[in-house]
């Protein structure tokens, strides 16, 4: 306040009130790190907390939400922290939006198809119990009638959308509270599961009781209820997948959901996006003309200088001739390009690097710079999709088999589990090369006398890739440990996988009808390929 505002009698709210207006009128931008507002004003957010309480079990909605205000630390430069107060929740319809994009659709999409695309086997969950061969083919056919692969890749691909997703498993039930109530897997009756449905998190709102209030709870802001076209469910019916989990200080704006990957990436794909538009139009227009002119005459006919310019302009080409007065200087300028293709895939790159997808894999181009193969980032991606299957998705298959086996299967009173598939899997090559090595090492320890035959063929049995896991454990009775290595080592190196399986199944098959008491047929001598 001045000195002449004291004697006009202004007071200091007026004074305030402009303040606050000034503050009021200026933005912080969206695609840029530039700070409008001065330093000398610290901003203060508040975050509002939207929750919806439940109003039998905690009345006192002020007392137990309290607001809170984050002010920037006086050792914090403004500009900088009022960059990172903007990286907020961007809303779910924003989210939506931005989904759009062709990058950021494939980056939220490709790790979700791969994950899910080596598939997984189902095994009891009694180690001691193997499931029969006609309830593994039952169990296989309701994926498809489910719809189970489709229903995992659209649940990862929207939690990287909107950082949060909800799986509803709908039973049938002639209680009306049945959803109300915590899940009782002895409320699956007999064919009366439909499969899962699922929710995008801007029809729900979470409700949260008083055990959900306090800090010290293992339950702490994790709601109890989430309300779906105004009906109440019970969180144990529903399964909640969430992006990167967030403080919880800031659960309340993200409405308990974790941090879209749309919300990390989508500044980075504008830069690259815009970088790859502009890059034909700097390409087109990359040579600047400059070209003397007597400005005091243009300015007594403008017109006829932009016209004459226009015509000069349309000619502008890189096969076009230009005309110009036999006193009148021309020069041109040539903006230098080279280096403009590494900077549009510096920003690509940034892209798949926030989304945790190798560039190789979201561009389809070939990998460059001082990891030439790709073999590194392709390992950690695998890794990162292991971190996928084992996290949500197992969890998920085995609630969903759990009221299969309920509701399908009323008969079966086991359970099951989930093994996945390798990601990684190796080629014909990569396997023939694999298994050669194998063979010379359990030849070496054979030798040495550290192992016998059984000892190998029990190796052999048990891994997928050996191509004798169709045999039986047992070494025929009629085959030695030194026949059988000699069988080994000579057949690696003749036959193939199928060829030595079936040598050694046929022998183990004829064993076990000798065992049986049939009558055996010739004795065979099994064939000794010569090693070359």
């Amino acid at each position: 306040m001045n000195i002449f505002d004291f004697f006009r009698g202004e007071d200091k709210e007026k004074e305030s009130d402009k303040i606050t207006q000034k503050k009021e009128n200026k933005t912080i931008p969206v695609f840029s790190t530039h700070i409008l507002q001065p330093p000398e004003y610290h901003p203060e957010y508040s975050i509002q907390k939207q929750i919806a309480l439940d109003s039998d079990s905690c009345a006192c909605y002020e007392s137990c939400v309290p607001k809170v205000a984050m002010m920037a630390d006086s050792r914090i430069p403004p500009a900088l922290f009022n960059w990172y107060a903007s990286q907020g929740f961007i809303g779910y319809q924003t989210c939506a939006i931005m989904a759009q994009n062709w990058l950021i659709s494939k980056a939220c999409r490709m790790p979700a198809e791969d994950a899910v695309r080596p598939g997984w086997k189902i095994t009891s969950a009694d180690g001691d119990q193997e499931l029969s061969a006609d309830l593994l083919q039952r169990l296989k056919e309701s994926d498809r009638y489910y719809k189970i692969h489709k229903n995992l890749v659209e649940m990862e691909f929207f939690k990287r959308v909107f950082g949060i997703r909800l799986l509803k498993f709908v039973v049938e039930s002639d209680d009306p509270d049945f959803y109300e109530k915590p899940f009782n897997i002895d409320g699956v009756e007999p064919y009366s599961y439909r499969g899962i449905s699922q929710i995008d998190p801007y029809w729900v709102t979470p409700e949260l009781t008083m055990a959900n209030m306090s800090p010290d709870s293992l339950t702490f802001y994790e709601p109890q209820y989430w309300r779906v076209g105004g009906k109440r469910i019970h969180k144990s019916h529903l399964w909640i997948s969430r992006g990167d989990e967030v403080a919880d200080i800031l659960k309340p704006s993200y409405l308990y959901g974790g941090v879209p990957v749309v919300q990390q990436i989508f500044e980075r794909v504008y830069a690259a996006e815009r970088t790859a538009n502009e890059a034909p139009i700097l390409t087109m227009t990359k040579r600047l003309n400059i070209q003397k002119a007597d400005l005091d005459m243009i300015a007594q006919d403008p017109a006829r200088f932009f016209k004459r310019l226009q015509e000069q302009t349309e000619l502008r080409d890189n096969l076009g001739i230009k005309v110009i007065g036999l006193e009148e200087e021309y020069i041109q300028h040539d903006t230098q390009l080279m280096d403009l293709d590494s900077v549009i895939m510096t920003q690509y790159q940034l892209v798949a690097a926030i989304a945790r997808v190798p560039a190789t894999r979201l561009l389809g181009t070939s990998p460059k710079g001082f990891n030439s193969t790709g073999e590194h980032e392709l390992k950690t991606y695998h890794e990162f999709l292991s971190s996928i299957q084992e996290g949500d998705m197992h969890d998920i298959l085995r609630e969903h088999y759990r009221r299969v086996l309920k509701s399908d299967f009323p008969n079966y009173d086991g359970a099951v589990d989930i093994v996945w598939n390798p990601i990684d899997k190796p080629s014909g090559e990569e396997l023939a090369t694999l298994n050669s090595t194998k063979a010379q090492y359990y030849s070496t320890l054979a030798q040495t006398g550290a192992i016998d035959g059984q000892d190998i063929r029990s190796v052999l049995v048990g891994d997928p890739d050996s191509g004798f896991n169709d045999i039986s454990e047992e070494l025929p009775e009629d085959l030695t440990n030194e026949q059988f290595l000699n069988e080994f080592n000579n057949a690696d190196n003749s036959l193939s996988p199928a060829d030595r399986g079936a040598i050694f199944s046929q022998n183990s098959n004829t064993n076990n009808e000798n065992a049986k008491g049939l009558n055996p047929p010739a004795q065979q001598n099994l064939p000794i390929p010569e090693s070359e």
